[in-house]
């Protein structure tokens, strides 16, 4: 690939990905293209959530109306441009997919319907038409983890306060849940999006209408999760109800990022990497709705979209400290929900 980093951007208004380079967090990126989604499905989704292979080499896209496809797109190895490759169908309208570390599974987390779904991915990197492991557990199901040895699988669900955890085997792609099953958030809040640390050792979640992040160090041996102090990412005299949306770790686990779509700001943390605990460091106003970001591969700056202002902004990661310095604003188009940078 060329110069720069490569960013796919999901705008479930325009039922479309588009494929920008991004020469520098402080010059406005080129688009190199744009995949009009509109023959697979009808636009009008709430989101469009997207997965790269563990090799960055296929791209699979979640449509969120019927008829509920999963779009597989092959990543060009010169250039990263996008072709459709196939379409599988999903059991349930799913805010988030991704695959396993191998690249053989794809799961799918429904909300609604608390559906969690596995699909085989074959040779040629198709998603099964149809998924062989349908799992009706939780409530309003929103994320899926997997660490980093492909043996735990988490999800979180925004309805009952609670992560579920599970045995994966990587053979037959199959789910089988832990004991308990289940761990209830003791912090209070439901669980939204997640993240684990680089090392596989902490496990945190922001709380969509709690404003906190609810932390979790991880036995590794047995996948199990106990809760630790988390962190309030609303200041200290909000009194409204919370939406927080997406968090992100930096590569080496120093600095952790969330967003929140009340006042509309990315609030970043430093990590105690031998305790998971984590301290405000500082807070950053941004686009409109930011219900989704993305950090760049190398950890040096990450990319905002906003869903109601249909911009991108991008801000650069000071290494010493974690704090955000502006960079560049870029119309994308309407309701951006979803980024993935390419692997470099």
């Amino acid at each position: 690939m060329q110069d720069g980093n490569l960013v796919y951007i999901a705008s479930a208004g325009d039922n479309e990905i588009v494929v920008l380079r991004v020469a520098s967090p402080r010059h406005p990126p080129e688009v190199l293209q744009k995949i009009d989604l509109s023959r697979y499905a009808a636009a009008g989704g709430v989101s469009t959530p997207m997965a790269l292979a563990p090799d960055g080499r296929s791209l699979y896209v979640a449509l969120r109306t019927p008829p509920l496809p999963l779009v597989a797109l092959s990543v060009g190895a010169d250039d990263g441009l996008l072709t459709v490759t196939g379409v599988a169908q999903l059991p349930a309208s799913t805010p988030y997919v991704v695959t396993d570390r191998t690249g053989r599974f794809l799961f799918s987390a429904a909300n609604p319907g608390a559906t969690l779904a596995v699909s085989g991915i074959d040779a040629e990197r198709k998603v099964a038409e149809r998924a062989h492991q349908v799992l009706h557990v939780g409530h309003k199901l929103h994320c899926v983890a997997i660490d980093r040895s492909n043996s735990f699988v988490y999800v979180s669900s925004t309805d009952d306060g609670r992560i579920y955890q599970f045995r994966f085997d990587e053979t037959s792609g199959r789910l089988e849940p832990l004991t308990p099953p289940s761990i209830k958030l003791q912090s209070g809040g439901d669980p939204r999006h997640m993240i684990l640390s680089p090392d596989g050792g902490f496990l945190y979640a922001t709380t969509e209408a709690g404003g906190r992040i609810a932390s979790f160090a991880v036995d590794i041996s047995s996948g199990q999760l106990t809760e630790i102090p988390g962190a309030d990412i609303m200041p200290s005299d909000f009194s409204g109800r919370s939406s927080t949306a997406d968090i992100h770790m930096t590569p080496d686990g120093r600095f952790l990022y969330a967003s929140e779509r009340v006042l509309n700001r990315i609030v970043a943390f430093s990590v105690n990497q031998a305790s998971g605990v984590l301290e405000k460091i500082d807070e950053t106003v941004t686009e409109t709705r930011p219900r989704a970001f993305a950090i760049a591969p190398d950890g040096s700056f990450l990319i905002v979209a906003g869903e109601t202002s249909g911009e991108l902004a991008s801000y650069s990661i000071n290494p010493a400290n974690g704090r955000l310095g502006e960079g560049f604003r870029f119309p994308v188009g309407r309701r951006p929900n979803w980024i993935e940078f390419a692997k470099n």
